[in-house]
Order: structure tokens, then C-alpha cells, then sequence
């Protein structure tokens, strides 16, 4: 009987010692887990952080230069590093070749353009000095455009931005910049 009781006794030790172990292991499995997520949510606000960091000082870098177009009264303004072709007043372009970006301010009989080439994507109304607009996101092989077509005293005008990509992904930035674009446009 002794034997048994002794038996007994080790055997639910035994099994209390088991239990322990488990119940600790999961313990510190918990606590691993909890330290791991704050460790992932601290290095995710640190990124988040540092994107905008690096966003606004990309923003502050870039300079604009105003262009006037003195045959169709308004102003705009472009990056500093962009290249521009002024040799129509009734086409005007701005471009970056390093950045595969161009875009082409229109007017009077130059809106005339048909784009048949593209395929239209997305469309949405905007402002541009106070002037309704309609923009249009439109692309073709490797290419994408922006159009906003709109008027101001009676000329009808339209940006068209264009930029290589054979995907979306890029659209969201460019939108963003076309957006950017349309607002640093004034007429007098």
C-alpha cells in the first residue's frame, strides 16, 4: 500500500510539474508574442515616420517656376528642374525627361486633339482656378495620361500629363501631381 500511495504522490507530482511547464511555456509564449507586436508596431510608426519625413522634405526641395502665357492670360507653375517648350503659345509644354514626365498646356484650337489612342480609365470633376473641370485617366501600351479639359473667359484649354508605365502603379503619385499642377495655374 505504501508503495502505492508513493506511487501515487510521484505520479500527481509528476503531472503537476507537467502542468507547470506547460502553463509557463504558454506564459512566455504570450509575453514573446506581446513584445513581438510592440517591437513590429514601434518599427512601423519608425517608417511611417520616416516616409513622411523624406515626403515633406521632397516637397519643400522642389522649386517652381512660373510661366505666363501672354496670349491666353494665365500663369503656371512647373518644377524648376523641368525643361519647356514655348515655341506656341498655343501649345506649351513642360517636361522632365529624367522623370519620363510631360505636360502639355493647350488652348483655343488646340484642344481640338482627339486622343483615339487611349482608353479611358477613370474620370472625375476638379477645379482649376475656380474654373469647373473635368479630368480623365487614360491609358495605352506603356503609357498613361491625365487630361483635365476646361475653360476660363470663353478659351476653352486642357492639360494633358502624360508618363510611361504599363500598370496602375503609379497612377494614385501622378494624380496627386496633376493635382499639384492644376492648382498653380491662375488666370488674370
Amino acid at each position: 500500500m505504501i508503495k502505492k500511495t508513493i506511487f501515487l504522490i510521484l505520479a500527481l507530482a509528476l503531472i503537476l510539474l507537467v502542468g507547470y511547464y506547460f502553463l509557463r511555456s504558454e506564459e512566455k509564449e504570450e509575453a514573446i508574442d506581446e513584445i513581438t507586436d510592440e517591437i513590429v508596431i514601434e518599427e512601423e510608426e519608425e517608417t511611417k515616420e520616416e516616409e513622411e519625413i523624406v515626403e515633406e522634405e521632397q516637397e519643400q526641395a522642389t522649386e517652381w517656376e512660373t510661366f505666363t502665357n501672354p496670349n491666353f492670360s494665365y500663369t503656371a507653375q512647373y518644377p524648376s528642374n523641368w525643361d519647356t517648350d514655348l515655341s506656341d503659345y498655343e501649345r506649351v509644354w513642360f517636361y522632365s525627361e529624367d522623370e519620363g514626365i510631360a505636360i502639355l498646356f493647350a488652348s483655343e484650337t488646340a484642344t481640338e486633339t482627339g486622343f483615339s489612342e487611349y482608353e479611358l480609365i477613370s474620370q472625375e470633376e476638379t477645379l482649376v482656378d475656380g474654373n469647373f473641370a473635368n479630368t480623365s485617366l487614360l491609358y495605352s501600351e506603356n503609357t498613361r495620361a491625365i487630361l483635365t479639359g476646361f475653360e476660363s473667359e470663353n478659351h476653352p484649354h486642357f492639360v494633358m500629363m502624360t508618363y510611361e508605365s504599363a500598370d496602375d502603379s503609379q497612377d494614385s503619385d501622378m494624380m496627386e501631381f496633376n493635382e499639384e499642377f492644376l492648382s498653380r495655374i491662375t488666370f488674370q
